[in-house]
């Protein structure tokens, strides 16, 4: 039952990570900040792609700077996206 569950299953968090991405109220809430003065390490609050483009664009409206972010954005939730799919057609029943 678990093998044949398992491409669905992986679909559907790769799917949920994508969307995650280009949702910023679930990054908000769990690990965004909006400005930080650390060093980056894996346990600290990040700033989110959603919320970087947002005040690059309140602030300065659209400079390549935003329009960079927004590429990077859409590439990863459409790599993810075709994880997804690649893992469903590869795992699915023959």
């Amino acid at each position: 039952m678990w093998p044949a569950a398992l491409p669905g299953v992986v679909t559907a968090t790769v799917l949920a990570a994508a969307h995650a991405l280009g949702a910023a109220a679930p990054l908000l809430y769990t690990a965004a900040t909006v400005f930080t003065r650390e060093e980056l390490a894996l346990l600290q609050p990040v700033m989110a792609l959603p919320t970087h483009l947002y005040y690059v664009t309140g602030e300065r409206g659209a400079t390549p700077e935003a329009y960079g972010t927004a590429l990077v954005l859409a590439l990863l939730v459409l790599s993810l996206a075709a994880v997804a799919l690649i893992v469903k057609r590869r795992g699915g029943p023959r």
